[in-house]
């Protein structure tokens, strides 16, 4: 059985796609004040500077790859394909509501 395919047009591109949208969405809403990130008292959005800018290229691209195709893994295992759907939102909605942490964390150590 193949993890890029599943029934219902569940598959690998409805994942990242929704993985992609809800990113976008959750990090529009912490940069506006929305929503407050995760374990972080710092509100809005994290700064540009080279090294962050680096870290967010490799966490939104893994975040993207786990959520598209472990979203559709999961749906494959449990055997539901909209679970692959909720999946990938959910994993990106955290992983988007984690970042500002890691991105203050990582700037704390480059400013020692």
């Amino acid at each position: 059985m193949s993890t890029t395919v599943v029934d219902g047009g569940f598959g690998v591109s409805g994942s990242a796609f929704a993985a992609w949208t809800t990113m976008t969405l959750v990090a529009t809403a912490i940069h506006t004040g929305l929503v407050r990130p995760l374990v972080t008292d710092t509100l809005g959005w994290v700064s540009i500077t080279p090294a962050l800018v680096g870290l967010r290229l490799v966490y939104y691209n893994l975040t993207l790859l786990a959520a598209s195709y472990g979203s559709v893994a999961l749906a494959a295992l449990v055997g539901y394909p909209p679970a692959a759907f909720a999946s990938a939102v959910g994993v990106s909605g955290l992983a988007m509501l984690a970042f500002p942490r890691l991105a203050e964390t990582v700037a704390r150590q480059r400013a020692r």
